[in-house]
């Protein structure tokens, strides 16, 4: 059996408090899967302070609308925050162009994954293509596995910019 499937296969019995991985030498390493699949990303963990949020807003605010810039980013990353310090003080120092795409990016919440599972000569094992929503823990089935029998993929995608996307399977 290839390393490739052996991870696959470690990651599939992350719904347990605790996964076995197996290394190629032999040894078995017990993790948690709260330090896996299931752990909080930072954003999650506590609420970001207003103050930053705010500094964050008035930064973008003086930005080019259509420019790279880290406190968009953050923006986006905090979404929650964000909504929340919006729902509370409104636009702030916004213009109505930089507020309406704050906002349209702000809805957007769902993002398209893919994964095959292909052995040491090229054949497609398995495979799935599905549209799941941001910051939410999935559990994807993998289709076509054939002998291998249920082989699930479980983690979760967090957006961190507005082109940009962190994931962890």
């Amino acid at each position: 059996m290839s390393a490739r499937l052996l991870l696959l296969a470690t990651l599939a019995a992350c719904g347990t408090s605790t996964i076995e991985v197996h290394q190629p030498d032999g040894q078995i390493d017990q993790i948690s899967c709260n330090k896996g699949c299931t752990a909080p990303t930072p954003d999650e963990r506590s609420t970001r302070p207003s103050a930053d949020t705010a500094d964050d807003i008035g930064a973008w605010a003086e930005t080019a609308i259509w420019k790279d810039s880290v406190a968009f980013d953050s923006l986006l990353f905090h979404a929650d925050d964000t909504v929340a310090w919006l729902a509370e003080h409104g636009s702030g120092p916004l213009d109505a162009a930089h507020r309406t795409k704050l906002d349209a990016e702000l809805a957007r919440d769902q993002v398209a994954v893919a994964f095959r599972l292909i052995d040491d000569h090229g054949a497609v094992l398995g495979r799935t293509a599905v549209t799941v929503p941001l910051k939410e823990k999935q559990h994807l089935a993998l289709a076509g596995t054939g002998d291998l029998g249920h082989i699930s993929i479980n983690g979760k995608v967090k957006r961190v910019g507005p082109e940009h996307l962190w994931a962890r399977f």
